[in-house]
């Protein structure tokens, strides 16, 4: 009985936790809002990390719309990127000194949030990626050849990612 009330407290303090660092600054007030609106109008593409949920790269996104929306709880407001609600803490926009946090550049408080976005370890990433995917196709296309069947076709032997 205690190991599964401990388990089970452990549990509500971990989606606590979660919940904590899911929205920094999602809901913000009306300036900071404004700001940040008028701080991205001045970009054709932000880019999307949330490094406390596990994220391995940023998603480069085009700035087509930009806009302040009461968000529907007390006065708190939100930035619409493109007619979705964004959290500013985990969008960033292209600096003189590399592609830089929003949520940061307003002074607005986050946690485990990065200033910059480190490009080259992300270019690395996906140069392992790209790597072991080759090695990949290398090694199924080397099976299929080297099956009992004479000739090789597509019909006979798929490679799959």
């Amino acid at each position: 009985m205690r190991m599964k009330t401990k388990r089970f407290i452990f549990l509500i303090l971990t989606l606590f936790s979660i919940s904590l660092s899911a929205d920094q600054a999602a809901y913000i007030d009306e300036k900071s809002a404004g700001e940040a609106v008028k701080l991205l109008s001045n970009h054709s593409a932000v880019r999307e990390f949330c490094a406390p949920c596990g994220d391995k790269r940023s998603k480069l996104v085009d700035v087509r719309t930009l806009e302040v929306k009461h968000s529907g709880y007390q006065s708190y407001n939100e930035v619409l990127l493109n007619d979705d609600g964004v959290d500013l803490a985990y969008l960033y926009f292209k600096s003189p000194e590399g592609w830089k946090n929003v949520a940061i550049a307003l002074n607005l408080p986050v946690q485990e949030v990065p200033e910059f976005l480190d490009l080259n370890l992300e270019r690395k990433l996906s140069e392992e990626v790209d790597l072991y995917s080759i090695l990949s196709i290398e090694r199924t296309t080397k099976a299929c050849l080297d099956d009992a069947s004479t000739t090789y076709s597509q019909a006979n032997c798929t490679i799959e990612e």
